[in-house]
């Protein structure tokens, strides 16, 4: 927006604004400091609109108007502009203006314009403008004038009331080393508040704010940012200095929007509903100021400024224009870009919706901004998890753009990209892969490694490969994208986190958890400074990190996280939101591993009600197999078959049989039909799953051994170690070849190989697979924790009970420091513990772990679970043992009676 009128000659009572009278400058007038050379803005805006647009016409830049005006008019006298002109237009400055020689000397003249509109008397307020105050011819006799007249600018602006920073439509000034350190200065002199913004076009800010840095600024005189960047480096810092720009300009901004608001608003209530004029001008006043505001705010993370702004502009926008104007959908899209900025796409998707039907309706279905709200409605239902209601609307995007356009234009690669990444989250990794990398190269082509857009990009494709189990080159990927981030936005930025959480995830999936772990505690921290606790990508991170304490067995430490991502999902979004039903049910996932069935069962019921009241969806699905796991847990097969059945037969009718979750339903209705005793059929639908994921995903693919692996198990299960131990080797085979010897599901498969390895009698083997996996991730891993209690229990079966004790000791220390002592894998470690000082007679050290064994099962299954029983039944023999069979018959009474 912004001034529109034309320059036009305008008569000037005290100058003619002409060209200034040549004659020689007075001693008094060369003497005049540097610091007191402002000119007239009266004087200054004759001027630019006589003799600049008389001589050079209206689209002259300030360059030109130095080198073709200034510069000719004070040769013979080698002078400042300011020397040749009538005293009584110079004077002390009010105002600095800080400005690039690029931009046209009419708009600089029309921003100006628009500040000064306001301000009484302003004929009479004097301007600091460079090109009339700075002496422009670099040598004389006695020396560098200009050099010496630059080197007052600090004092300059630290005197003038504020400085005028001029934001040209291309964001030039943001590049100009001249202009960031004024802006410095401005900041260093008062803050804030001493810099106002004038923009006549507000330019996208967000890849120039990304890009900021100091560091990087150009100036004419390669001389000039040497000495700019060497003087910034002893006193602020370039990291810090980077910060403060970005937090004036945006403080800067809100204060311009907050006086242009109050302005309208007193305008709006002091004018007749039918005196428009006042209202008219004061609304764009406002709506420019706000616009401006929210586009600064919203490229510096600064949302919750931003959707104030946003809210501002479409009521300002609505009321002076109508809801169907162009300049009101621009401004309803402004505020579903905060939204969306804040994860709240829910509230954004009205918001696009409403955009796109008006455009449809006034501009038509294949008008190119129809598209572009098309696009933007898509890409808001997919953040929303409607991929497969996003899909059709980015095709049919995508093939009027490129009947157009053609598939080289810039846009055309971005709805290419939003398609791929469609397609990438509903599963379709094959066919997005190609499509990823093709807008990869096509952005690196077009916008270079460091641009925004091709580090989305480069996140993009190692999302993918990260879901097809390549994490190798996903890994390679995530830190490429990551350390240019860093490098462009810096480290705090959100879109800098995003990248260092994708490289922990990665890092996490593939085991390597003394890197990942301490990356995903910094991306949480970094998340509640940046975003706030309940941002849902904070939210995010609290998930990822419980997920990564999980997978290494640390249930106890992940369930606070567990709770806390449910308390904050509860309060943000609602107790019934599906994205809360899912942290209800992660949380009661985290519930079961530790074998507080008691807590769990509640949660996972109480999800499953919500979602089969509300249809037999996925999440039905989903939830139906999280409460049967529950049961299973808890031996509860013939409870668990139906809800299993339930699950598999809406994956089977929405997704198909070769769907993923249709897969894994298959193989758990399986392990429980096998738990019941149908071996025949459970064994058959393992066989088809191991063969389904092999045709969906690959042979060699992580989720492809884990049919494997489950078959193995039930080979296992059956006591079938001939047929179980091939399909082990092969599991781990795979495992070490494809995921490394360090990662999870690798260390877990050579614990299921010397187990079957150990039930068959070949014990130096075992033993030696058991260390291997005993010494993997550090003692308190859990698989860990499992190899020692298993390599313990092969040498008690061979007799070596002296050297089994360390391994059961240690194995329990580990196990109630990460599970708990009421965990069910604690409650063996204690059993079998106190069974060898039973075996080496020392009963009076197994008799607290008896009794802790025991109490920790009343806790945990109740009185009549058969562990339950059966710690008893341990208690009573060592009790007897040490001839207090007094205690154990009393101990077996009371039990009796109580279950009785």
């Amino acid at each position: 927006m912004g001034c529109s009128s034309s320059i036009h000659a305008e008569r000037d009572t005290r100058s003619k604004g002409h060209s200034p009278v040549m004659r020689r400058p007075s001693p008094e007038l060369l003497a005049r400091p540097v610091t007191e050379c402002g000119v007239r803005w009266g004087w200054l805006r004759a001027w630019a609109r006589g003799t600049v647009a008389r001589s050079l016409g209206v689209d002259a830049t300030t360059a030109e108007v130095c080198a073709t005006l200034v510069i000719p008019h004070t040769q013979e006298f080698q002078c400042r502009y300011v020397d040749i002109i009538s005293h009584r237009d110079v004077g002390p400055p009010r105002f600095f203006l800080s400005h690039t020689w690029s931009w046209r000397f009419a708009t600089l003249l029309e921003v100006l314009e628009q500040r000064m509109h306001d301000i009484e008397g302003s004929e009479e307020v004097f301007v600091w403008l460079d090109i009339c105050a700075i002496n422009q011819h670099p040598y004389v006799a006695k020396g560098a004038l200009q050099a010496d007249d630059i080197s007052h600018l600090a004092t300059i602006v630290h005197k003038v009331e504020a400085t005028l920073f001029c934001l040209d439509e291309k964001g030039t000034t943001l590049t100009r080393i001249w202009c960031l350190f004024e802006i410095w200065e401005t900041f260093k002199a008062g803050g804030t508040a001493k810099l106002q913004i004038l923009s006549y076009q507000t330019p996208d800010l967000k890849f120039l704010f990304d890009e900021l840095d100091i560091r990087t600024a150009k100036a004419t005189i390669e001389e000039d940012r040497v000495r700019i960047l060497a003087e910034i480096a002893k006193d602020i810092g370039f990291t810090q200095l980077n910060l403060s720009i970005k937090e004036c300009l945006v403080s800067s901004a809100e204060l311009e929007a907050q006086q242009a608001l109050a302005q309208h608003d007193a305008v709006d209530r002091s004018q007749p509903i039918s005196t428009t004029q006042g209202f008219s001008r004061s609304a764009e006043a406002a709506a420019h100021a706000c616009h401006k505001a929210f586009s600064i705010a919203s490229a510096a993370g600064q949302y919750t400024k931003a959707l104030t702004m946003a809210q501002r502009g479409v009521q300002l926008a609505e009321a002076a224009l109508g809801k169907e104007h162009p300049s009101t959908s621009r401004a309803i899209s402004r505020l579903a870009v905060c939204y969306e900025d804040q994860g709240k796409h829910a509230e954004a998707e009205p918001l696009r919706r409403s955009i796109y039907e008006t455009d449809k309706k006034v501009l038509g279905k294949d008008h190119p901004q129809t598209l572009d709200w098309l696009n933007n409605l898509a890409c808001c239902m997919q953040s929303q998890g409607k991929e497969s209601q996003a899909e059709p609307l980015l095709m049919t995007v995508l093939e009027a753009k490129e009947k157009v356009l053609g598939k080289g234009r810039s846009d055309v690669i971005m709805v290419a990209n939003n398609l791929a990444s469609c397609l990438d989250k509903q599963g379709k990794h094959a066919q997005a892969e190609p499509m990823l990398r093709a807008t990869l190269e096509a952005r690196e082509k077009v916008k270079g490694r460091r641009h925004p857009s091709t580090i989305i990009s480069l996140n993009n494709l190692a999302c993918c490969l990260d879901k097809q189990g390549k994490y190798t080159e996903a890994e390679a990927i995530y830190l490429d994208a990551l350390e240019l981030r860093e490098q462009v936005l810096g480290k705090d930025h959100p879109d800098t986190i995003l990248s260092r959480s994708n490289l922990a995830v990665t890092l996490d999936e593939r085991g390597q958890f003394a890197k990942a772990t301490p990356l995903l505690h910094a991306c949480l921290l970094a998340r509640k400074k940046v975003l706030g606790e309940h941002h849902p990508m904070t939210i995010s991170s609290i998930d990822f990190l419980a997920r990564s304490l999980e997978r290494q067995g640390k249930h106890a430490e992940a369930q606070p996280l567990r709770t806390l991502s449910l308390e904050a999902c509860s309060q943000v979004l609602g107790k019934d939101h599906p994205q809360t039903m899912t942290a209800m049910l992660l949380l009661a996932r985290c519930l079961v591993q530790q074998g507080k069935f008691a807590e769990a069962e509640p949660l996972c019921s109480s999800v499953h009600e919500a979602h089969n009241g509300a249809g037999q969806g996925e999440e039905t699905a989903r939830s139906a197999k999280d409460l049967a796991n529950c049961l299973a847990k808890q031996g509860r097969f013939a409870e668990s078959v139906p809800l299993y059945r339930t699950a598999l037969e809406i994956f089977n009718r929405a997704l198909g049989k070769d769907d993923l979750d249709a897969i894994s339903s298959s193989e758990t209705l399986a392990c429980c039909l096998d738990r019941l005793g149908e071996h025949e059929r459970a064994e058959h639908m393992l066989r088809n799953a191991h063969k389904a994921r092999g045709k969906v995903l690959g042979t060699d693919h992580p989720d492809s051994m884990t049919s494997r692996t489950n078959l193995a198990s039930f080979y296992m299960h059956l006591g079938k170690l001939k047929e179980a131990e091939p399909v082990s080797r092969v599991v781990l085979e795979s495992h070490r070849r494809v995921l490394g010897e360090s990662h999870p599901e690798t260390v877990s498969s050579v614990n299921d190989l010397a187990l079957c390895l150990d039930r068959q009698g070949k014990y130096l083997e075992a033993e030696s697979l058991y260390h291997v996996a005993s010494q993997a991730q550090g003692r308190d891993y859990f698989n860990a924790i499992i190899a020692k209690q298993c390599l313990a229990a092969c040498l008690s079966r061979q007799g070596r009970h002296a050297e089994s004790e360390p391994f059961f000791r240690d194995a329990l220390e580990s196990a109630v420091k990460i599970l708990g002592k009421t965990h069910p894998f604690t409650i063996t470690c204690t059993n079998s513990l106190a069974i060898c000082f039973d075996i080496q007679e020392k009963h009076v050290e197994a008799e607290p772990l008896h009794i802790s064994a025991y109490e920790a099962c009343k806790q945990a299954l109740g009185n009549n679970h058969p562990k339950t029983k059966q710690s008893i039944d341990f208690l009573a023999r060592c009790l007897m043992q040490q001839g207090k069979c007094k205690e154990a018959g009393m101990l077996l009474h009371g039990v009796h009676e109580a279950q009785s």
